[in-house]
């Protein structure tokens, strides 16, 4: 039987809507190569390096190294500050897993690409 799991990740910055940058770039790809080649892709669902975001990754990158006992199916990702006046930070799957994937293919991590 599979479960579903729907996680929250609580993060230390309370301005989830930071935009980080790197020179003139502002995707999460941004440090890896320059925006305008991900924004010329017509099927880019890149997100902003914005606090929230890097953090949902982060928390990808711990999901994809976690073992299971059973499988899982993840639901939402969220990221939230307990005192911000937001309600956090999500994105859709199919956003995070283009992320991921985007990511992993410029900057492979270590072991298995489980998403």
């Amino acid at each position: 039987m599979t479960k579903l799991i729907d996680v929250i990740t609580i993060a230390p910055e309370s301005n989830l809507s930071y935009q980080n940058t790197w020179g003139k770039n502002k995707n999460l790809t941004g440090n890896l190569e320059p925006d305008i080649k991900e924004d010329s892709r017509s099927d880019s669902l890149m997100l902003r390096a914005l606090n929230g975001n890097v953090r949902l990754m982060e928390t990808m990158l711990v999901l994809n190294h976690l073992k299971y006992n059973t499988p899982i199916q993840i639901g939402n990702i969220s990221v939230i500050h307990p005192d911000s006046e937001s309600s956090g930070i999500s994105a859709s799957n199919k956003e995070l897993l283009y992320c991921w994937n985007r990511l992993n293919n410029l900057k492979p991590t270590k072991g298995i690409n489980k998403f």
